[in-house]
């Protein structure tokens, strides 16, 4: 798998190429398609989308470069799907993919045009993303699914990465609440734990992600206070694009210990990418805050100033007055989340999850020793095995 290696203190972008925004934006997918240079789209999601206007809208829009479609791509993107993709790309010489969804079409994508490549040695196929849900799976040259025996795999190069994203908030009517809201969690997680990846992270992602996180806040009780809120939806995406933008880091699978634990859990117990995000983000940023680097802590820390600056009216009254002052930001930051997860009705746990206590020490184990976790200040097993245990 290539990667590239950004050396300190540099920056380099993704290869995304177009980005689209703004309500009625898709309106720009048939000339992006010829920017391109594409003539062969086929289009990827899933099961409950093809089966709403906007996927057949989509089709229109295409006319006669619309040659296929696949709507079977289920969660955490099964390995099976990728392989029967393939073949129909092969048949209809499809020289495009447009993933429309969520993180699984997305990533799915990305596999597809990785393997294409693999079994060709032709290049990389062209992708636009076009998501209705906020994980931001179109921001990175990652692609995470699921092998045959049921493991979170993934794959990365710098080919990877969608060549155009178009973000429509009036396309997200149709997504499921839950997976909205909870998607937005997800979003929530990238920003707050690109604040602790030192010394991988380049300064204008740690300020675009801080930028992000008031955003999602007030947005998301926006849209679960009224779900028609349209702009909303449209803050809420150009939100999740601040939280994980565009970049080509050192170790592009080294996030933290929310995602690492969200990975181990999501595929195991068929438990969907917001909801882990739900179960881990908060939990993961306290012990973060009481168990960093002050690089770290102090970006936590900023995090909440920038919360109370913004959006002071809507966070609750919380105190860390027993923390010393370096993880105080960071507890109280964790605090914040944990309401707005409550007030966004997303509140659960493992066990609703059934996930087996007997199994939470092995998954610390595999955590504490996973590269995935990779941020400075790694936590030991008893203390991941003693968060898990409180979710």
């Amino acid at each position: 798998m290539a990667q590239v290696h950004v050396p300190a203190n540099s920056y380099c972008y993704t290869k995304l190429k177009y980005l689209h925004y703004g309500l009625g934006s898709i309106s720009k997918l048939p000339e992006t398609v010829k920017s391109l240079g594409a003539s062969r789209a086929m289009i990827l999601t899933g099961k409950s989308l093809a089966k709403v206007p906007i996927f057949e809208d989509i089709s229109k829009a295409l006319g006669p470069v619309h040659v296929a479609s696949f709507t079977e791509i289920g969660q955490h993107s099964a390995i099976a799907d990728i392989k029967a993709v393939l073949e129909i790309i092969k048949e209809k010489n499809a020289d495009l993919l447009i993933a429309l969804g969520g993180g699984s079409p997305t990533d799915a994508t990305k596999a597809i045009s990785y393997y294409m490549n693999q079994s060709t040695g032709q290049g990389f196929l062209k992708i636009i993303a076009i998501p209705t849900t906020l994980s931001a799976a179109e921001y990175t040259q990652i692609a995470g699914y699921t092998n045959e025996e049921g493991h979170k795999v993934g794959v990365i190069d710098p080919e990877l990465a969608p060549d155009a994203v178009i973000l429509d908030g009036n396309l997200t009517a149709y997504t499921p609440a839950r997976l909205w809201l909870s998607s937005g969690i997800r979003a929530l997680d990238h920003g707050v734990e690109t604040l602790y990846r030192q010394p991988t992270v380049a300064f204008p992602v740690i300020e675009l992600a801080l930028a992000s996180i008031p955003q999602l806040f007030v947005n998301l009780l926006k849209s679960h206070a009224d779900p028609s809120d349209l702009e909303a939806r449209q803050q809420l995406l150009n939100a999740a694009y601040l939280s994980l933008s565009p970049n080509l880091w050192l170790n592009p699978f080294a996030f933290g210990l929310s995602h690492s634990l969200g990975h181990k859990i999501g595929s195991t117990y068929h438990i969907p990418h917001g909801i882990t995000s739900c179960l881990t983000l908060a939990k993961s940023v306290a012990l973060k805050a009481r168990h960093s680097d002050p690089y770290s802590q102090e970006n936590l820390t900023r995090a909440v100033k920038r919360l109370k600056a913004e959006i002071g009216d809507v966070l609750p009254a919380v105190t860390a007055a027993n923390e010393p002052e370096a993880s105080r930001g960071g507890v109280i930051l964790s605090q914040y989340i944990e309401d707005l997860i409550e007030r966004l009705g997303l509140s659960t746990t493992l066990a609703e999850w059934k996930v087996p206590k007997s199994d939470l020490e092995d998954i610390a184990k595999m955590i504490a020793g996973d590269g995935a976790a990779g941020d400075e200040g790694q936590p030991s097993v008893i203390q991941v095995h003693e968060l898990l245990k409180s979710i």
